[in-house]
């Protein structure tokens, strides 16, 4: 018989171990819940930041795919207004992670390590002026020389 069936009268024995008091349960739970919260934060900054360089990105392709069709003035606009709405949506996202980075942290009392919000901004920004500098480089021409040699 094992420690935890019961004997012939149905009761269990009595365990060495003291039974975790619904304050330590409730804890290990809040935990685990700031644990989850940091993870799924992480999760939808990231695909935030995937769909901000997409949309970004989605600027220059438009120049190239309407081609010589349509005029220029009609061109910039549209990719200026998809690398705006890439950009903004980036900041957005990080700002969003900033806040909930921080009441994690908060509310953990040290327990959760989270992405550094600050570090999160600073690669955003980072990527985003590399970004708009291909674009430049692309949208002046640049790259037309070298492809066609």
């Amino acid at each position: 018989m094992s420690d935890n069936e019961p004997d012939d009268l149905g009761t269990r024995p009595v365990s060495d171990e003291p039974e975790r008091d619904a304050n330590e349960l409730a804890a290990a739970r809040t935990q685990l819940a700031d644990h989850r919260t940091a993870l799924a934060s992480e999760r939808t900054l990231f695909a935030v930041l995937r769909t901000g360089f997409a949309i970004a990105a989605g600027g220059t392709v438009i120049i190239e795919v309407l081609g010589h069709q349509w005029p220029r003035w009609v061109k910039a606009p549209l990719a200026g207004a998809l690398v705006i709405v890439g950009y903004w949506l980036i900041m957005a996202g990080v700002e969003r992670y900033g806040v909930v980075a921080r009441q994690v942290e908060a509310t953990s009392q040290g327990t959760v390590k989270v992405l550094s919000p600050r570090l999160m901004k600073t690669l955003a920004i980072v990527l985003q002026v590399v970004l708009g500098v291909v674009i430049v480089v692309f949208l002046l021409g640049l790259f037309e020389g070298a492809a066609e040699s």
